[in-house]
């Protein structure tokens, strides 16, 4: 029962994201005879928390928010020159923040045999926890994103050579994963 019900939560995933990256589409499956499809129309594009929060600025948000995630040249810019001149961090550094971080968004190995998710998996070829990519419950991708902007993680991971321009206090928001997490659906706690 479980692998039926995580195959249809998947399918309803990839169907809405097939959808929603062109800001509108139809469904996969459609209704029947004499309905119209639905129309989905994109209003955010976060796949990556603090990507855009970190790197772009905010009066160009909008402008990513309405275009697909693999076609913006703002963002992907913005993440060089924020990394450069804003973090003071090597050019080595800005252009492998811009191979990982860009397109905006979610990846994952279908492929793979890794038993678990793990944020910027597939782009790290597996050093943040397994190759399949994705995010789980208990993923940190805030502290995940500020090491790789402000820390040595690249470095530590043999991306790019250490700059020594770490700022080691802009390494984590300080927040914790506090909370526990079951093998049944939904798997995570009710709420506080």
């Amino acid at each position: 029962m479980k692998s039926i019900l995580t195959g249809a939560v998947l399918g309803a995933v990839i169907a809405f994201v097939l959808t929603a990256c062109g800001g509108t589409g139809t469904l996969l499956n459609p209704p029947s005879a004499g309905v119209a499809p639905a129309q989905y129309q994109q209003i955010e594009l976060l796949s990556r928390p603090a990507v855009k929060e970190a790197f772009e600025m905010f009066d160009d948000h909008d402008i990513t928010n309405r275009t697909e995630p693999y076609n913006d040249s703002t963002l992907q810019s913005q993440i060089g020159s924020f990394t450069t001149t804003v973090a003071g961090r090597s050019n080595a550094n800005a252009s492998a923040l811009q191979s990982i971080l860009y397109p905006n968004e979610m990846k994952a190995d279908l492929s793979s045999t890794a038993t678990k998710a793990a944020y910027l998996g597939v782009e790290t070829g597996g050093a943040t926890g397994s190759t399949f990519g994705g995010r789980a419950l208990s993923d940190d991708v805030i502290d995940i994103s500020l090491g790789a902007i402000f820390g040595n993680t690249l470095s530590a991971l043999g991306v790019v050579p250490d700059d020594g321009k770490e700022s080691p206090c802009l390494t984590s928001d300080h927040v914790s994963f506090a909370s526990t997490t079951s093998s049944t659906f939904p798997y995570t706690q009710a709420p506080i």
